[in-house]
């Protein structure tokens, strides 16, 4: 059944026309499912799964703590899943704005499994957590450590937050538009997305001619993507691609405008926007992810 149900959550979160009765109809089954087989090792991860769907998709910050809390009550619990838990809980907490009980969690698990896998995984996002608070000095210490993590995935996040943090600085020596830009960012995790799109608009009147304005675009082209305002998104990605081809943003707007258009049925301009990462940014973690999205469509 955990197996049935994950499918199925994951088939409504990449389909682009699903509803909120859709995500109000996987609550549903995920609770009965939970009513039926108990809180244990195996039903955490619909537990976890469930979590996000109440607090990301329906706004029910509050039940979703409780139901992760109940969880981790639970002395049956093994130490990697308590882990996996607490990180939800965590991430649920940040979008409730209870950031620095986030933080103890994430701390916790990094604490707890320093060597794994996951322990990468909460250092990362209790970084994020440093940026968000405009801590950028512990942000940044943290992300140092981590340039080495063994997960591709973590390192190389790790190295663009980084990267950013340092660029942003140079430019920004006040750190006034930094701030702005990690409010911005607190807002998108949170979806708040007109509250970020704001403080964006107003990084772009204050980050004209600067590096600050082709991270700006990037930003908006995610929130309008993630509010399906498709040609809102897919322009400002072509404007980032064709007016910044050596940005560090440039291979992410790339791969990720290729999704845009593959998910809303425009397959050819996708797979020319995949040969593109594929041909000229050979060394981006998305050149990879690009040819196997190509094979596939081929």
């Amino acid at each position: 059944y955990v197996g049935h149900y994950l499918s199925k959550l994951k088939q409504v979160e990449e389909d682009n026309k699903s509803t909120i009765e859709d995500f109000e109809d996987l609550e549903k089954q995920g609770i009965e499912a939970i009513n039926d087989l108990g809180i244990n090792n195996t039903t955490t991860d619909i537990i976890i799964n469930l979590a996000d769907i109440t607090a990301f998709r329906l706004s029910k910050n509050a039940d979703a703590i409780i139901m992760i809390e109940k969880a981790l009550a639970n002395p049956a619990i093994n130490k990697k899943k308590e882990a996996e838990l607490k990180i939800k809980l965590a991430d649920i907490l940040v979008a409730d704005d209870q950031i620095w009980d986030a933080t103890l969690y994430y701390s916790q698990v990094e604490s707890d499994m320093k060597n794994e896998p996951i322990g990468h995984e909460a250092k990362l996002k209790n970084a994020k957590v440093f940026y968000y608070v405009g801590e950028f000095d512990w942000a940044a210490t943290r992300l140092d450590i981590l340039k080495s993590a063994t997960s591709k995935l973590i390192s190389n996040d790790a190295i663009e937050l980084s990267l950013f943090i340092n660029e942003m600085r140079e430019e920004d020596t006040l750190g006034l538009i930094l701030r702005k830009f990690a409010g911005a960012d607190l807002y998108l995790y949170q979806t708040k997305y007109d509250s970020a799109l704001i403080l964006l608009e107003k990084v772009e009147k204050d980050a004209r001619g600067m590096a600050g304005n082709e991270y700006a675009l990037y930003r908006k082209a995610q929130i309008y993507s993630k509010i399906n305002e498709v040609a809102q998104a897919d322009s400002i990605y072509n404007v980032l691609i064709t007016s910044y081809p050596t940005s560090v943003k440039t291979d992410n707007a790339l791969y990720e405008r290729a999704e845009l258009l593959r998910t809303n049925g425009n397959t050819e301009e996708a797979k020319k926007l995949y040969l593109i990462l594929m041909t000229d940014y050979p060394e981006s973690i998305y050149a990879g992810k690009a040819r196997k999205k190509y094979r596939l469509m081929e």
